[in-house]
């Protein structure tokens, strides 16, 4: 998941995910989170088939900060990324990759 998203809000919002198609066991989790402004706090959080799994990560960095978690998980399942801030500025959430000990896993 190349690129950077943004979600403007005080309650969480969904920024991007995947599904694990067909393979089970553990996979890494890793992204970069900032707030837009200096003042702002943002925090995101890891969901799976729409359950907050994650540790909820925050900061008030206008600089990316790198977070990695893993996670167990079956196949078919979904991952996303969840964000907002303490306030209406932007949170921006970059850098979003999964990788999983089986090289044939498949996501998309």
């Amino acid at each position: 998941m190349a690129g950077s998203f943004s979600v403007v809000g005080t309650t969480y919002g969904q920024i991007n995910g995947r599904n694990i198609y067909n393979q089970s066991g553990t996979v890494r989790i890793a992204f970069s989170h900032r707030a837009y402004n200096s003042g702002t706090t943002v925090y995101s959080k890891v969901y799976i088939n729409g359950i907050a799994r994650g540790t909820e990560r925050s900061t008030t960095s206008t600089t990316l900060i790198r977070y990695t978690e893993d996670f167990t998980v079956n196949a078919g399942d979904r991952i996303d990324i969840y964000a907002h801030s303490s306030n209406s500025n932007y949170c921006t959430v970059a850098d979003i990759t999964v990788t999983c000990a089986n090289a044939y896993a498949y996501m998309a």
